[in-house]
């Protein structure tokens, strides 16, 4: 017996309700914490009618444990900035006091 339900490849999709979900493979870009991030190559699913992606939920729980939480990058930036500001005040020549 053959089927002719239009899911045998994914499931329906909730955004259209017309077209169904098929596997993919998509990059994930949005904003984490303070900076943006693009996440290449990340299995998803795609409808075949109006072009709608979307993740699993267990690839968007293994994105957010790579990149860390949000507090955790902020510190990060915090270190940098400083780092950086310490550097630059190391290069410039010291101010002299004018007596000689």
């Amino acid at each position: 017996m053959i089927s002719t339900t239009p899911y045998i490849d994914g499931r329906a999709c909730n955004h259209c309700g017309f077209g169904v979900l098929r596997a993919y493979s998509a990059a994930h870009a949005g904003w984490h914490g303070n900076h943006f991030v693009v996440v290449p190559n990340l299995p998803a699913w795609k409808c075949h009618y109006c072009g709608f992606v979307e993740h699993d939920l267990e690839t968007m729980n293994r994105v957010a444990t790579v990149l860390g939480s949000s507090a955790e990058l902020a510190h990060q930036h915090l270190r940098r900035v400083q780092r950086q500001r310490l550097q630059a005040a190391q290069r410039r020549p010291k101010a002299s006091t004018g007596a000689r």
